[in-house]
């Protein structure tokens, strides 16, 4: 939980920070939170799919079931993000992307 009010800000913004944050119920927390305080926001996030793993840049190392990083709790894929974006949100890059882009504007 943020200590600022709802829709404080006209944006919020995190670079690649959503697939730190836990399992799939931290990562919806973490988009509501966004949602809550700003006004519109916007991140990015490596796509699990891309076969590079961006934060140790090897080449599929990442699609084994037992890859594990110290610092990655969850990486995502579009249908992932899909699932836990709110409603009206869009997600930006294709099928093998390297970074996904996802936002929301107000309506």
């Amino acid at each position: 939980d943020l200590p600022f009010d709802s829709k404080t800000f006209e944006l919020v913004f995190s670079n690649a920070v959503i697939e730190h944050v836990g399992d799939i119920e931290e990562q919806i927390l973490f988009v509501q939170e966004h949602n809550r305080v700003g006004k519109s926001w916007i991140f990015t996030t490596p796509n699990r799919l891309f076969p590079i793993e961006s934060h140790t840049q090897i080449l599929f190392s990442h699609m084994k079931k037992s890859w594990k990083h110290p610092s990655v709790s969850r990486l995502l894929s579009k249908n992932d993000l899909r699932e836990i974006l709110p409603s009206g949100s869009v997600v930006k890059g294709f099928f093998l992307s390297p970074t996904f882009i996802c936002y929301k504007v107000p309506s």
